[in-house]
């Protein structure tokens, strides 16, 4: 699907691509990106992120109680269940399940079976509800207290408006489960990309930085200016030694769409 972040994916993997046949080892290489939305897009959870609009720091944070559940106690679970480690897998669940017979582990096995066939195919409101009726399955308190106030909400809103909170819940149970997935990978370090706030530099030979139009915290016009001065050669010989080999390239939409 083209978005108005499409040409900005393709210029970065263009760069990409052009930095490969100039030597660079695409394996060693960082790629920071001075916009979040970006990675999402290519990632594969915009749709997350833009439920969440500028508060950035609930998913990537994961400050938001329910992508807190999922990414720290769902996720690992199922990875873990997965591979068959099963210590593991309690492990992160603090706590191993009450199993006193064959019908208590055949619950179990069918409940984490089920719950994974959810994770592919649903949304995230499927998974949460499945979650919260399950026998056997983690809950968790506080999506708990947002599902029971999401349901008094709903039963009272011709009286009074959903909160902004509850509004953002009720679009977040709306996304694929597989963008939370997705968001799990790239916050785990399974990808060379990177925000501003996610990388370091220090272990990678070379940090291809990207710096995108609608990002509007500084005037890139200006910006560009600044290229010329020595001030700025001084600001970009800094860099280059706070993240080793750094080479800046810069793709700007400056259009006023």
């Amino acid at each position: 699907m083209l978005t108005h972040l499409t040409p900005i994916i393709a210029l970065k993997d263009s760069l990409l691509e052009g930095l490969k046949e100039d030597g660079w080892d695409i394996e060693k290489t960082k790629v920071l990106m001075l916009t979040h939305n970006v990675i999402a897009s290519q990632q594969g959870y915009g749709q997350l992120a833009k439920v969440f609009g500028r508060y950035k720091d609930s998913f990537t944070k994961k400050e938001d109680p329910v992508v807190q559940y999922l990414a720290d106690t769902i996720e690992p679970m199922c990875d873990a269940y997965k591979m068959k480690k099963y210590g593991e897998m309690f492990r992160i669940l603090g706590t191993w399940p009450t199993i006193t017979c064959h019908m208590d582990k055949l619950k179990w096995k069918n409940e984490i079976n089920r719950l994974n066939e959810l994770r592919e195919t649903k949304d995230i409101g499927s998974v949460i509800s499945f979650l919260l009726s399950s026998e056997k399955l983690p809950k968790s308190k506080k999506v708990i207290k947002l599902e029971n106030e999401l349901k008094e909400g709903l039963a009272n809103i011709e009286s009074t408006p959903l909160s902004n909170r509850l509004v953002r819940y009720q679009n977040l149970l709306k996304i694929p489960y597989s963008e939370l997935i997705n968001l799990v990978f790239f916050l785990g370090g399974g990808t060379p990309l990177a925000t501003q706030h996610g990388v370091k530099g220090a272990e990678y030979d070379n940090v291809l930085v990207v710096l995108s139009g609608g990002w509007n915290h500084y005037n890139w016009p200006r910006f560009l200016d600044l290229l010329k001065t020595k001030k700025y050669r001084k600001l970009i010989m800094m860099v280059s030694t706070d993240l080793g080999t750094c080479f800046m390239y810069l793709s700007l939409d400056l259009s006023s769409d």
